[in-house]
């Protein structure tokens, strides 16, 4: 059979999400490693929600992964000029998000925080023009 267009594209896809898929989880043991050393560990939960985000909300972009210290992970995109965003990773599929963001209509930068359940960050990004941040 032969390979499509669309096929290609889906591979390449497939590829990159595998990808950032594959970097994220090396980060995550390296951080419960070093917190594991500091009598500490990542929250499972919070990876949970990790992992649900992923799934329902496939990214392009491989964040910078941290470890708080409440256990829980944040994935950060972007390089602060003008755009980031900031997501904290809480038990039962919440997410805190803080997100930066310069105005199309003025040199002001917007920002924005609280928490909202995965199925709705989506909107929220789109809501403040940053959604293509974690997918380029």
């Amino acid at each position: 059979m032969e390979s499509t267009l669309a096929d290609s594209g889906i591979h390449a896809w497939t590829d990159q999400l595998n990808s950032v898929a594959m970097s994220c989880r090396q980060r995550i043991r390296e951080l419960d490693d070093f917190a594991r050393g500091e009598g500490s560990r990542v929250n499972p939960a919070s990876e949970d929600t990790f992992w649900h985000f992923l799934l329902r909300n496939p990214f392009g972009a491989e964040p910078g992964l941290v470890l708080l210290n409440s256990g829980n992970l944040r994935a950060i995109w972007g390089d602060m000029r003008p755009t980031h965003v900031g997501l904290q990773f809480l038990p039962d599929n919440q997410i805190q998000y803080v997100v930066f963001a310069r105005s199309p209509s003025s040199p002001r930068v917007m920002r924005g925080r609280g928490r909202a359940e995965i199925a709705n960050i989506p909107k929220l990004l789109d809501s403040y023009g940053v959604a293509d941040v974690l997918d380029p």
